[in-house]
């Protein structure tokens, strides 16, 4: 197979990109192996990109014809077996992935040598741990309060925001970015808070700063790119969720898929050797990651980032979300923990990033029903969701240099 350019009024939908399509400063828009779809061409046209490339092949292809690679990739849908029909669509998805050249990225942990016997872990111990708890951002505690008070501006919310020069021009990048759309472009924070609401655009913040401090943790305890890059791909699924299943407070939907994992990353950072171990041994077992923490240390990290979201005096929802985000049903289905375990699952198949679960979770169909998203919508989320995923991942966890 082959490559070759088209322009914005040649491609076709359906093709699929052979490169990916970057900004003007590099920034990845579209990655490899996207098929296009109309949507697209709106967000190249705003970016001034005109031309792509995308696979030729000689022969036409039928859709049985993807290559696959049959000792790895049909093994992480495992746990979702027998397939409904709602996970054949996401299979077929994967599979349209993989053939345009998309691959999973495991954690670097993965590449070094699995211990054999697991090292035991008191319960105690593990509770003893969550007292050393990172503080919270400075920013995001005064953002927290700023929000508590009904009298709220967003001149206050702007001026907090804007002690942090990097964070204001993240920020301003991505209300600037086809993420929202805006026909004008926005320079000052006080009038994206105005246009956005003081929460939206305080949500966006508190997002950012938090990454923040996941990136400050060693580098030797987790592959932290792939952590984070699978930690905004849930939000941002889960938003694009919400939009489809036409449910309100898509930001704080966002957030709670940010943070439904900081459990896990906990677990990383004190106990690695023992997170390796249950990993590996997770997948050969070929079970959910989260059942093996439970039975080895007693809790999962479910609960972990629970505590530590409580600790952090974060709204509810955000803990309950963490908690329950594989069982939603032991949380009376409320609909954000149901958007963020939906939400895991489609990040997982889309294979963007890793939090260190290397098979596909079981998807909870109740859950699906009740978001009552129409099948033959389900390709059109799932295009429009990596798409903003890559773009919000390009901007919100990039650095501070380079111009808004």
């Amino acid at each position: 197979m082959g490559s070759a350019k088209r322009s914005l009024s040649e491609i076709e939908v359906g093709e699929v990109l052979a490169r990916p399509v970057r900004t003007f400063d590099g920034r990845i828009l579209l990655d490899k192996g996207t098929p296009f779809v109309p949507e697209h061409k709106r967000i190249l046209k705003m970016w001034g990109i005109e031309e792509v490339t995308v696979l030729v092949s000689g022969e036409k292809e039928g859709e049985d014809s993807i290559k696959i690679d049959k000792t790895d990739f049909p093994g992480r849908f495992i746990l979702n077996v027998p397939l409904s029909s709602v996970m054949e669509d996401l299979y077929r998805f994967s599979a349209e992935s993989y053939a345009g050249g998309c691959s999973i990225i495991m954690p670097k942990e993965m590449t070094q040598v699995i211990q054999n016997v697991f090292e035991p872990v008191e319960l105690e111990k593990v509770l003893c741990s969550l007292e050393a708890l990172p503080s919270l951002p400075r920013l995001v505690q005064e953002l927290s309060g700023a929000l508590s008070d009904p009298l709220c501006s967003p001149k206050r919310i702007a001026a907090i925001i804007e002690k942090d020069p990097s964070l204001t021009m993240r920020i301003l990048r991505l209300v600037n970015s086809a993420f929202y759309n805006f026909p004008s472009r926005i320079d000052h924070l006080e009038r994206a808070a105005t246009i956005l609401g003081i929460r939206q655009i305080s949500v966006v913040a508190q997002s950012a700063l938090l990454l923040d401090t996941f990136n400050s943790i060693p580098q030797e305890a987790i592959d932290m790119d792939q952590f984070i890059r699978h930690s905004i791909a849930v939000g941002v699924t889960g938003r694009t969720i919400a939009g489809f299943a036409k449910l309100s407070n898509s930001e704080l939907i966002y957030l709670a898929g940010l943070l439904h994992d900081i459990g896990r990353l906990f677990l990383f950072v004190h106990f690695p050797k023992q997170m390796i171990w249950l990993m590996n041994q997770a997948f050969q077992e070929k079970m959910e990651l989260f059942q093996l923490e439970k039975r080895m240390l007693g809790l999962d990290h479910g609960e972990i980032g629970a505590r530590i979201i409580a600790e952090w005096n974060l709204p509810l929802a955000l803990e309950k979300s963490a908690s329950f985000h594989h069982h939603p049903e032991k949380n009376e289905w409320d609909p954000i923990c149901n958007v963020v375990h939906a939400a895991d699952v489609l990040v997982h198949v889309m294979a963007c990033g890793c939090s260190g679960e290397r098979l596909v979770p079981r998807l909870n169909m109740p859950v699906w029903d009740k978001l009552r998203i129409p099948e033959d919508c389900l390709p059109a989320l799932m295009m429009e969701a990596r798409s903003m995923c890559t773009l919000f991942c390009s901007i919100i966890n990039d650095g501070a240099d380079g111009n808004v």
